[in-house]
């Protein structure tokens, strides 16, 4: 066979290859098989059953959930008691303050009082050094403060010694020796006051600012409230039982305020009462004397110059009611630019709560004693290193006062006022004070004997350092 037969022969093979291929039937489909059928269900019985299984399951898990966080609980509560029963960290802070004067005043005199004391007030004197310990344990805390001056020659006294204990986060309380809480400038610190010493009126009624008893103090939102039970007797009295109390009564101090800030402006103030009981001593017994006087000075007893002094029983000793009504307010002014102003002022009317001043005695003077006490001031700080003031303050110790004269019996006025200019250089611990006193009282008399202003004008120069 030649080359042309076999590529015919090749070509007849291939196209009847592809015929074939053509005509060649599809493969057949393939149908899966059908699905099973469903298992058939419990019956009402059986699945009730199942259903009483599975709540039971649920309540159990639920039991057992509850089991857990009674467990987690008692752990929590269990390490709480532990950490409570640990000693609370301490926290304990030294500091104080010291204040020395270089004043001059009018009245000075190169004599002595009766009692011993100097007239001289023209003089360098410590007026107040405070070191100041103060200690917290968790809710409970103390401090321990003591004062040193010279006001009456060397003392060394305790200021502020006070135990403590938060009761609640709006409420302490607290035992010892505390500032007594009636009005803002009772309350007031020695430490940042502007004016060198308090006014007239809370000098006499509340002489030494602090008392012996207990207290209770706190702030909620904007009140502020703080009551005491204190002996009545407070560190700067004159009647002999400093911090001691000759009586089983208690004076009771109470003041309720309002803190609030709108804008550029902060509004604070109170009102206060006191109420309690002072104490009148008796007197001793006394024995028959006799006294010579030797009214012609020849040295030689003659006759009618011996003189009888009839001996008296004992007096006992008795108590009087005394009580304070007092008001404050504090206004406080951001001025931006020009600094910052605080105007205040405080009226205290009281019954024979006089202390230091003229000692309200109601017993021996056959009388109540009624007092009157008020002021008003203002301090700017114009920038941060100076501060500006001005203070009046007026005092009544005796609204009833009288005395005998040319056998008339005549009002008396013993009210005294003070108007006090001051000016302050301030750093971060210190400043240095410069404060005129203009002083009004009746504490001179003329040449008829009639009641009259005393020249008293001071002029102190206070260097303060913050320890």
């Amino acid at each position: 066979m030649n080359r042309r037969s076999t590529h015919v022969l090749a070509l007849l093979i291939a196209c009847t290859s592809t015929a074939l291929a053509q005509e060649a039937p599809p493969p057949p489909a393939v149908v899966p098989p059908p699905a099973p059928p469903p298992p058939p269900g419990p019956d009402p019985q059986t699945k009730a059953k199942l259903d009483a299984q599975q709540q039971a399951l649920d309540a159990l898990a639920a039991r057992q959930a509850q089991l857990e966080q009674a467990l987690a609980a008692e752990r929590q509560a269990r390490d709480a008691a532990i950490d409570k029963a640990k000693p609370a960290p301490a926290s304990v802070l030294a500091g104080g303050f010291l204040q020395v004067d270089a004043g001059a005043r009018q009245s000075s005199q190169d004599e002595l009082k009766q009692s011993g004391d100097t007239l001289n007030q023209d003089r360098f004197s410590l007026r107040r050094a405070r070191p100041k310990l103060t200690a917290t344990y968790g809710a409970i805390g103390g401090v321990i403060e003591l004062d040193a001056n010279t006001v009456n020659g060397m003392q060394v006294r305790p200021s502020n010694i006070e135990a403590t204990y938060q009761v609640w986060p709006a409420l302490r309380a607290g035992m010892g020796i505390a500032k007594i809480p009636f009005g803002y400038e009772v309350e007031e610190s020695d430490r940042t006051r502007l004016f060198l010493e308090r006014s007239n009126a809370e000098r006499a009624l509340f002489p030494g600012e602090y008392d012996l008893g207990v207290k209770l103090t706190g702030a909620w939102k904007f009140l502020r409230y703080a009551a005491a039970a204190q002996n009545g007797e407070p560190v700067g009295e004159k009647g002999g039982f400093t911090l001691r109390d000759p009586n089983q009564a208690k004076d009771i101090t109470a003041r309720g305020g309002i803190d609030v800030t709108s804008g550029a402006v902060r509004v604070a103030g109170g009102l206060s009462f006191l109420t309690g009981r002072g104490f009148h001593a008796g007197t001793p017994a006394t024995k028959d004397q006799l006294v010579w006087r030797d009214l012609n000075e020849d040295g030689a007893v003659n006759a009618g110059e011996i003189q009888v002094i009839a001996g008296q029983a004992a007096t006992p000793s008795a108590s009087f009611d005394r009580f304070a009504l007092g008001a404050d307010l504090q206004i406080y002014i951001d001025l931006h630019d020009t600094g910052k102003l605080m105007l205040y002022g405080e009226v205290v009317a009281a019954g024979n709560l006089d202390r230091a001043n003229v000692i309200a005695d109601p017993i021996a003077n056959g009388r109540d004693m009624r007092e009157l006490g008020y002021y008003v001031a203002a301090i700017d700080a114009p920038a941060p290193w100076a501060l500006l003031g001005a203070r009046y303050d007026h005092y009544d110790p005796d609204a009833d006062a009288s005395e005998l004269r040319t056998g008339r019996v005549v009002p008396v006025n013993q009210t005294m006022s003070t108007l006090a200019l001051t000016g302050a250089l301030v750093a971060p611990h210190g400043r240095l004070i410069l404060e005129w006193d203009h002083n009004r009282n009746h504490l001179g008399r003329s040449v008829a004997g009639v009641p009259m202003n005393l020249a008293d004008d001071a002029l102190i120069l206070r260097a303060q350092v913050e320890l």
